[in-house]
């Protein structure tokens, strides 16, 4: 009787919704810290194009006459062989507050390269924040973008802090694309390879 009465005890322990909620919250942490430092280093952010930019930037030390900065625009559009003794950061879909981050990043940076000249595209429509590259590439931007800055000069601010905080619990959030449809992210890797 008494053994019989110890394995329901037992039984009611682990059967407990505490117990299934203490597991299943550690089974989250895991999987999440799993995807977190694991998975991106199979999908295409360490290849991708903005990481060989600034591993290619950090072994600069002299002073540029010109860094551009900007989107695709900037990519396409200017010919880097004509300005010799100059770097160019560029992304696609990326608009103002992410080239204001990149070069305020590049200033108060001690020890990186800095430059005579900074250039920066000045198309109409550039002021909007575009969410669109945090869905591919929010682990890279978390380090760069200032979230409550964003959100202090907006008239929305609950939306960055919520973009920010997201970013920094699970960086995969808004990219399901990402564990889904591997097939299109190897195809974005190649194109950035070019």
């Amino acid at each position: 009787m008494d053994t019989g009465a110890h394995s329901f005890t037992m039984r009611i322990k682990i059967n407990s919704p505490f117990r299934k909620l203490a597991l299943f919250a550690a089974g989250a942490i895991v999987l999440n810290i799993f995807i977190t430092v694991f998975a991106f280093r199979i999908l295409p952010y360490d290849q991708n194009r903005r990481y060989k930019l600034d591993a290619d930037y950090a072994l600069l030390t002299d002073t540029l006459d010109y860094l551009f900065i900007g989107h695709s625009h900037v990519n396409r559009g200017i010919e880097r062989d004509s300005f010799p003794n100059s770097f160019m950061f560029h992304g696609p879909t990326e608009t103002a507050p992410y080239f204001y981050y990149r070069l305020k990043h590049i200033l108060e940076s001690p020890g990186t390269a800095k430059a005579d000249y900074y250039v920066l595209p000045g198309e109409l429509g550039l002021a909007a924040f575009n969410p669109q590259p945090l869905m591919f590439m929010g682990d890279y931007w978390k380090r760069y973008v200032n979230f409550s800055e964003l959100a202090r000069h907006s008239e929305t601010p609950f939306y960055y802090i919520g973009i920010g905080l997201r970013l920094q619990v699970v960086p995969y959030y808004q990219f399901p694309s990402a564990l889904l449809f591997l097939h299109d992210l190897r195809k974005e890797r190649q194109h950035y390879r070019q």
